[in-house]
């Protein structure tokens, strides 16, 4: 599997490629690896810290794993190009990178090929990943 992020507003970047577009946004309706509106609306009040956004989103995502191992199983076995979008911008605190950490560990556990290839935000970083 070969995986990017992406910031939603850059989506047309991945116009004419074969990498296919996954919203984790908290507005995705299905997204596995989205957070909830709680965490997020807490971080952005300044409720709670960077950190313990980690710690909250991380406690959510083990949930999901424990409760439906297959679904983050067949994602990875199941895609070859995709990019992790969210309205988060490049290099930021940001869940998407969370994400591909958690992804990446699970992929080592089971043993599936991981590449995660870096965020997409041009059309130059597209030429050199084509």
């Amino acid at each position: 599997m070969n995986i990017y992020t992406i910031q939603i507003s850059k989506h047309r970047l991945l116009n004419n490629t074969d990498i296919e577009f996954i919203d984790t946004t908290v507005k995705s309706s299905d997204s596995f690896l989205k957070p909830t509106w709680e965490i997020v609306m807490r971080v952005k009040k300044g409720e709670i810290s960077e950190a313990e956004y980690i710690e909250k989103y991380l406690e959510i995502i083990r949930e999901r794993y424990k409760n439906n191992k297959s679904q983050f199983i067949n994602f990875l076995q199941n895609n070859n190009h995709v990019a992790l979008a969210c309205y988060c911008k490049p290099h930021v605190f940001c869940h998407r990178i969370l994400a591909i950490d958690i992804l990446s560990k699970i992929a080592k556990k089971e043993n599936i090929e991981f590449n995660y290839l870096g965020e997409i935000e041009n059309k130059e970083f597209m030429k050199g990943n084509e």
